[in-house]
């Protein structure tokens, strides 16, 4: 393991009940990424898929569970530190409360990396994946908290290595700092383009959306969340 990266935010929230402390212990171990290993994404599943893609930081796992459902073609990978979230994605895939394998109608093309997602980065080979989601990020608002957010370039050099020529990288927030932060320092950068011209755009869920926890919330609280997608060249 490289040297431990210094990590910003909670990694539990309350206490789990007990048939979530079972998934943890039941079947983590079977979707879970060793961080030990530099690998091909090819090599991570049980079988091999057409796509692959990225979600940093999968929240509750409503995102990333109803993708890998719907597209049973690809390989997902989640990364997520915070356990109550990581329980939450098991359930979705196993169907249940403390269950030991997938749910009816799903195939294995889900895998966890349940820690911070830059520790695995460097992991990866080159040219690796198809699309990465960012969705709603914690926005460390304040300015002098800047260099905690995803979206700086020490973690878009590695993004733009491991991402596919035309893979899309997309970024969604109802935090509007976070939202300009993000065009601001994508627009420094040769390697991406963004892909929306026309401002309503920018409000509009991209194709295939499903709509996460944090999202909902922010739309409950009459926010308009914004969506970024950026192609890599």
């Amino acid at each position: 393991m490289k040297e431990r990266i210094k990590f910003y935010g909670r990694k539990k929230g309350k206490k789990l009940k007990e048939n979530r402390e079972k998934l943890l212990l039941n079947f983590l171990d079977k979707v879970k990424l060793d961080p030990e290993k530099s690998f091909e994404v090819t090599d991570i599943f049980s079988q091999s898929f057409d796509k692959h893609v990225l979600e940093i930081g999968f929240g509750g796992g409503e995102h990333i569970a109803a993708q890998s459902l719907k597209n049973q073609d690809t390989g997902y990978i989640g990364a997520e530190v915070f356990i109550n979230g990581i329980a939450s994605l098991l359930a979705h895939l196993t169907g249940h409360e403390g269950g030991e394998a997938l749910a009816d109608g799903r195939v294995d093309n889900v895998r966890i990396f349940n820690d911070d997602v830059r520790l695995i980065l460097p992991s990866f080979k080159n040219n690796c994946f198809d699309k990465v989601y960012l969705l709603f990020p914690d926005p460390w608002p304040k300015t002098r908290h800047k260099a905690r957010r995803f979206v700086n370039h020490p973690q878009l050099d590695e993004l733009s290595r491991i991402m596919k020529s035309g893979g899309e990288f997309i970024v969604a927030s109802d935090d509007m700092t976070y939202i300009r932060w993000a065009l601001f320092v994508m627009s420094e950068r040769k390697d991406f383009d963004i892909i929306w011209t026309k401002s309503e755009e920018y409000f509009t869920q991209p194709n295939g959306w499903e709509q996460t926890r944090y999202e909902t919330k922010a739309l409950n609280q009459e926010k308009k969340p914004v969506y970024l997608v950026f192609r890599k060249k």
